[in-house]
């Protein structure tokens, strides 16, 4: 890799990651509404908080495509205004904008110098490479995406940012897509593609170590909340990643989800006045247009804040939040693009049945093995231990653990007929595990003070425990190097006269973002009724030895990808398992 490539992407995702987030959190910060010790944390979440929305309401609003230029001009729009107003409060007070500055920067230089020395700094930083280990692990001799749902994250952004709208065609078979419940984060790794102009399997390695990096940081502010700063940032670095849960390893929404969910809580744990109520309002839109499932952790939480502000007699911060839920909640249930609910025809007496609240032993037996003995053990004592202290903001945010965990059992053993989405259950289940982690490193805190050589054994077996289930966690390769190559021969090579292609079901889902080019059918990411006989035909056609080639006619397939045997005099073969139809 060329050096100044290196550096611009380097560049590329500090601007990325910074702005407008910067400016807006030291205006916060100079409000008074925030420290700076958990605003920088923030910057990235507020960076995408606020530039993606925006750059989707220019689209709607001024027909601006969507892509990295729009991005790009109202990041400097909203960094602009946001500097704009921090020069106003210093002219206000009559100070000198180049004095403060530079008092500023001193100021910080002097505040860092200690914090640097501090033996927890140097702890937290093995924390975060710890669990940035954890993230590349999966990557370890495999450059390309693990999962399925990131092929079609790919996938999608390209068809997004490519036609720069929100409707666009969609990458697979042609069809209209008409938006996304999941468009927000479509178009974070999009326009961070489109800007920083990264390779695409290089960003599927880049952009989860970088929300690695944010969740270990927000967890361990949130942590300091309940004096188990350290600890929350290692019982989150150690969070698995896999197949069924996914995780803060892949590039999938429920990675980001998280940072916002982590986020929008310390927010809320900061709001002393309405005056902070945009900015918690900012990152739970945002939330919404990446993973609508987590939104509802995100309502749950503000609720929680809303009745403790409420006990608090803080009325107004109370009713605002109330109001604040029941407004973005009309508004998902508004829009049936972001939020599908599919009523079974049992009702709500066959729902209700004493079956549905039995968590089956096996059930249990998994998430133990998945998400670690020390979350089961060491969760509960924090629990209690932050139940009995009866302290803000301890106490609501072991409320809000406890409710995610039954919305999540809720799912799977109560509202599985209402939902019939056992993703739902599955993501809010890794919410819950990770927000476990508060409670968890409450336990760990008051077991360090009672004995410090039993917390060292415990978190030591922890730790090992964890580097096993992530070395032992299997991934899928959905095509190899050499399959990639291949398709990168197809994409480079075969022009326009060739747009669509007949292969493995399973590889189609990585050969339409890679090569750019329509596929008979692919795997699709959730229930297809027609997926049987879509199959049944490809299997019919490679079992024939694609003599059919009045399948292929019909189908408008041009391109035929496979190591099978060929017996049909129209298809030349022009490289290795790739075919052309004459």
């Amino acid at each position: 890799m060329d050096g100044l490539l290196a550096v611009w992407w380097a560049v590329s995702a500090l601007l990325y990651f910074s702005f407008p987030g910067l400016p807006a959190i030291l205006l916060l910060k100079r409000m008074r509404l925030i420290g700076l010790a958990d605003g920088l944390p923030l910057v990235p979440v507020a960076s995408l908080s606020l530039s993606i929305p925006a750059t989707l309401m220019s689209y709607f609003l001024f027909g601006a495509r969507l892509g990295a230029s729009t991005w790009g001009a109202v990041t400097l729009a909203i960094t602009s205004v946001c500097t704009a107003m921090y020069l106003m409060s210093l002219r206000r007070k009559g100070e000198r904008s180049k004095g403060h500055f530079a008092w500023a920067f001193s100021d910080l230089m002097q505040r860092a110098r200690p914090v640097i020395a501090q033996r927890s700094a140097w702890l937290l930083l093995g924390i975060i490479c710890l669990a940035l280990s954890f993230t590349y692990m999966p990557h370890l001799g495999y450059p390309l995406p693990l999962h399925a749902d990131e092929w079609h994250m790919w996938a999608d952004s390209q068809g997004m940012m490519g036609q720069g709208a929100w409707e666009f065609s969609s990458p697979y078979y042609g069809s209209h897509v008409r938006g996304s419940a999941e468009s927000g984060f479509i178009m974070f790794i999009g326009i961070f593609q489109g800007f920083s102009a990264m390779d695409w399997p290089t960003v599927f390695i880049v952009l989860p170590l970088i929300l690695t990096a944010v969740g270990v940081l927000l967890a361990y502010r949130l942590g300091r909340l309940v004096d188990a700063g350290l600890a929350t940032a290692l019982f989150v670095a150690m969070l698995p990643t896999g197949l069924r849960f996914l995780g803060i390893g892949l590039l999938v929404p429920l990675g980001l989800a998280f940072a916002l969910v982590l986020a929008l809580i310390l927010l809320l744990s900061k709001m002393k006045n309405l005056a902070l109520l945009p900015a918690i309002l900012t990152a739970l839109l945002f939330l919404l247009l990446v993973h609508p499932a987590s939104a509802l952790t995100g309502l749950v939480a503000m609720l929680v804040f809303s009745v403790a502000h409420l006990t608090a007699r803080r009325w107004k911060e109370g009713a605002a939040l109330i109001c604040a839920c029941a407004a973005v909640l009309m508004m998902a249930l508004a829009l049936s693009s972001l939020w599908v609910l599919r009523t079974g025809a049992g009702g709500l007496s066959d729902i209700l049945t004493s079956e549905n609240f039995i968590l089956a032993d096996v059930a249990a037996e998994t998430y133990l093995k998945i998400f670690g003995f020390w979350l089961f053990i060491l969760g509960p004592i924090g629990g209690i231990l932050l139940a009995g202290e009866r302290k803000f903001p301890g106490l609501a945010l072991l409320a809000i653990t406890v409710i995610v965990g039954c919305l999540s059992l809720s799912f799977r053993y109560v509202l599985t007929r209402v939902t019939n989405v056992q993703a739902l259950h599955d993501r809010t289940t890794f919410i819950f595990f990770g927000l476990a982690a508060l409670p968890s490193a409450r336990g760990a805190t008051w077991l360090w003070r009672a004995s410090k050589v039993t917390a060292i054994f415990a978190l030591s077996a922890a730790v090992v425990a964890s580097v096993y289930v992530h070395v032992a966690t299997p991934y899928y390769h959905i095509i190899s190097e050499e399959e990639y190559r291949d398709f990168i021969w197809i994409r480079d090579n075969l022009g326009a006269n060739y747009t669509k292609a007949v292969l493995d079901p399973w590889k189609a889902v990585a050969f339409a973002p890679v090569t750019g080019k329509l596929v008979f059918y692919s795997t699709h990411q959730g229930v297809d009724i027609g997926m049987a006989e879509k199959i049944s035909a490809i299997d019919a056609f490679f079992g024939g030895n694609c003599s059919d080639t009045a399948f292929l006619r019909d189908n408008g397939v041009s391109i035929v990808y496979t190591e099978t045997l060929i017996d049909n005099p129209l298809l030349v073969e022009v490289q290795p398992r790739i075919y052309v139809l004459r």
